[in-house]
């Protein structure tokens, strides 16, 4: 069962795709002032003009289907797949995912520097992953800006941005 939204002084919603502040409700005349925010524009609408504001899963789907809609639709699932990591798409660790294993590490995972090697590492220090070797093994910066393969058992995973 879906909640029906009201609109709140104060509070941000939707009015004709952009996204808006309420300043005011005036229920007699069934109209609200609000806030355009791309221009900043004052303006005056019935309410039942006004809808509730995008949440972070709405702009994301909506991302993500604007990115599918330019793939062609020869593509397959892999290619659809490939189009929305190249535009930052990243899977989430999920509960069933071990993420002490390094095989679950992906570019892109920040990993702590648990044991420093030689000079070139410091150890509590975060490292971000630019890849994975084919020995599970993270390709990270080092202090050196040197991208090379470290091992694994250097790190401990910290998260997933």
């Amino acid at each position: 069962m879906q909640v029906e939204w009201k609109p709140e002084v104060g509070k941000p919603a939707r009015m004709e795709g952009l996204d808006c502040i309420v300043l005011e409700i005036n229920e007699s005349l069934d109209q609200a002032a609000v806030r355009v925010l791309p221009d900043g524009a004052l303006r005056v609408y019935p309410l039942k003009h006004l809808d509730r504001p995008l949440t972070e899963e709405d702009r994301a789907v909506r991302e993500m289907a604007d990115i599918m809609a330019g793939a062609m639709p020869s593509d397959s699932y892999p290619g659809l797949a490939r189009a929305l990591y190249r535009a930052g798409y990243r899977k989430q660790p999920s509960s069933d995912d071990d993420m002490t294993d390094p095989a679950n590490w992906r570019a892109g995972d920040i990993v702590e520097c648990v044991a420093a090697s030689a000079t070139d590492l410091t150890a509590e220090r975060l490292y971000q992953i630019i890849s994975m070797d084919g020995d599970n093994d993270p390709v990270i910066d080092d202090d050196f800006e040197d991208c090379v393969a470290r091992t694994a058992d250097l790190f401990r995973f910290h998260s997933r941005p």
